[in-house]
């Protein structure tokens, strides 16, 4: 069975995360958490040339949506948190149609691919 994740720690990262310039008055914050599996045992952490066990994985993804802002009446600031397990695996603050296409797919890249390939931001 595949345990769940941490969902005191992940808050607590993701508020972390949200507030970490301190220049924001007011955050919101929604999760989605979602069954993945992976090729191996590394998870969404696999890199090119790592050791890991053979076998199919599952590990729950969590995305943290972070809303930001100082006044209501001004568009927030929009950060993706993204977590395998209990660990954070990277941040997206311009996403791409492909993270929103992937994300209601329910496949997001792992760690590695998501930001060598940098196919889920896009340049303001």
């Amino acid at each position: 069975m595949t345990q769940l994740p941490d969902f005191e720690a992940i808050s607590s990262a993701v508020t972390n995360i949200a507030t970490e310039d301190g220049k924001y008055k007011n955050i919101s914050i929604t999760f989605d958490m979602f069954l993945q599996t992976w090729p191996d045992t590394a998870g969404g952490f696999s890199e090119p040339g790592m050791m890991a066990g053979q076998g199919f994985t599952d590990e729950y993804t969590t995305v943290a949506k972070c809303q930001r802002y100082n006044n209501i009446s001004e568009p927030p600031q929009i950060i993706y948190a993204i977590f395998f397990g209990n660990h954070g695996a990277y941040t997206i603050t311009n996403p791409s149609e492909k993270f929103f296409s992937d994300l209601k797919e329910r496949r997001l890249l792992g760690k590695y691919e998501a930001l060598t390939k940098n196919i889920y931001t896009v340049d303001d």
